[in-house]
């Protein structure tokens, strides 16, 4: 069984689950028993998660799968925005990544394209911009979709410090 420990290794939230992710925005997802929630710091069980798959929290809004598309609950537990999309990835510097007609996009937290899904991937904002992949190549665009790294790389991550890993093939 799975439970939480503190950077001291002290057992914090007793191992009782059958599924354990990591921590965002305070809540973490579980599973015990077939039975999908989040829960808090304190392993108090903050929602119980009914759809399909869910994924972590991110600035408010976790990702759900419902009837095969993705689509945002809040971190009550309310529906934030409908599932009308094929992937969908965590709130990052207050934009989403989302797959629509086949292509990788961006949304606010109103549900509105910001980014025309343009993109075969994508990955979240960070650092201001965000990894995408176009014709076989990783790139970096900025929140209006404007290439401020050309694709020329064939794999790409995201940015942090300053820094992000690339891979460029000869």
């Amino acid at each position: 069984k799975f439970g939480y420990i503190n950077s001291r290794g002290e057992i914090v939230i007793k191992p009782e689950y059958d599924e354990a992710g990591d921590f965002y925005d305070g809540m973490a997802p579980v599973i015990n028993n077939g039975l999908k929630t989040f829960i808090n710091y304190k392993g108090i069980p903050v929602i119980a998660v009914k759809e399909d798959e869910s994924r972590y929290f991110g600035e408010g809004y976790a990702v759900v799968k419902i009837d095969g598309k993705y689509g945002y609950l809040m971190s009550t537990g309310k529906p934030a925005l409908k599932p009308l999309y094929e992937d969908a990835l965590s709130f990052n510097e207050g934009i989403a990544t989302v797959k629509t007609g086949g292509k990788y996009g961006f949304i606010n937290k109103k549900g509105k394209i910001i980014i025309k899904p343009a993109y075969d991937k994508a990955s979240v904002f960070s650092e201001g911009v965000a990894a995408v992949k176009i014709n076989g190549r990783w790139g970096y665009v900025n929140k209006k979709g404007v290439f401020v790294i050309k694709p020329s790389f064939s794999e790409a991550g995201d940015f942090s410090s300053g820094l992000a890993h690339v891979r460029k093939e000869s």
